[in-house]
């Protein structure tokens, strides 16, 4: 019925609730209304029917893209805008793609896997890498949690980071 459940390590509310263990699945949101949701170790994104993106959990680096620390066990919607796409670091670093085909990161960028920043080690809101007539069509974070990978609509593959991650 696309409602949101979760269990586990929950030491910053991730899941719905102020708990640092849940053992049994539990329904994080009472909503029926969720396509997609990709989970770190601190935190989630989810995107819902209409498309608009929601993030929960630890926001110590940013990486709900709130433009602050505050920690949410709470669901969070993120501006008004229609995505299709959601990739999250194992930490603390996400990316998205919007339907229109831009590219937006946000979260820790200790490795530069965020893209270019000028040079913020921390990136607290979703912000679009290059401009909006590029079209990407696909997105990964490694697992290590230090590099991104995207496809463009040339099938053109593009990375970011530490190249660490592979060696």
């Amino acid at each position: 019925n696309s409602s949101l459940w979760g269990c586990g390590n929950n030491p910053y509310g991730q899941l719905g609730r102020i708990a640092c263990q849940i053992y049994s699945p539990i329904q994080i949101i009472s909503s029926s209304n969720w396509l997609k949701i990709h989970a770190g170790t601190t935190h989630f994104l989810a995107i819902d029917t209409s498309n608009a993106l929601w993030a929960m959990g630890n926001n110590s680096w940013g990486q709900l893209g709130t433009s602050d620390y505050t920690f949410r066990s709470s669901p969070v919607q993120l501006g008004t805008s229609s995505w299709r796409q959601i990739s999250v670091g194992i930490f603390y670093h996400n990316v998205a793609i919007q339907n229109n085909g831009s590219l937006w990161t946000w979260g820790n960028n200790s490795w530069g896997q965020l893209g270019k920043h000028k040079n913020n080690v921390y990136v607290y809101s979703p912000v679009m890498l290059g401009n909006s007539e590029t079209y990407w069509k696909d997105i990964q974070l490694d697992h290590m949690g230090q590099s991104m990978l995207a496809i463009k609509s040339d099938s053109t593959l593009w990375g970011w980071g530490s190249a660490q991650a592979y060696n």
